[in-house]
């Protein structure tokens, strides 16, 4: 927010920001969900080992990038219209990413976790 009153009010800033904030968002649940053990997702991911491990940061990355282009952009408008011509397909995939991860099932946290053994054991 500072970048725009300081550089100006352009519209790309705000869609950008947006999106950049919707990205961390979706990391950290993320990091969540591939914490627990027990997901099938996280499974198949462990299997893949590193190819898996560069195809999800391919696909970080990809969002990062197409999210920061409209930075160079400027314009709303075109912006907009890149948008358009690309069906919102990467504002789709990141808001249903985003949807997906909320209604999984979250890793426990530890505390969580050590306190349901200690019950079980009593």
């Amino acid at each position: 927010m500072i970048s725009a009153f300081w550089h100006g009010f352009y519209q790309a800033y705000y869609i950008t920001f947006f999106f950049f904030f919707v990205h961390l968002f979706l990391n950290g649940l993320m990091y969540k969900y591939f914490k627990s053990d027990d997901q099938i997702l996280v499974k198949l991911y462990n299997k893949s080992g590193k190819i898996g491990h560069f195809l999800l940061s391919f696909i970080n990355m990809q969002f990062l990038n197409h999210s920061a282009c409209y930075l160079l952009i400027l314009d709303g408008n075109i912006c907009w219209r890149v948008m358009k011509h690309l069906y919102f397909m990467p504002q789709i995939l990141l808001l249903g990413f985003l949807f997906i991860f909320m209604v999984l099932p979250q890793a426990k946290s530890q505390k969580k976790i050590e306190k349901s053994e200690e019950t079980k054991k009593t």
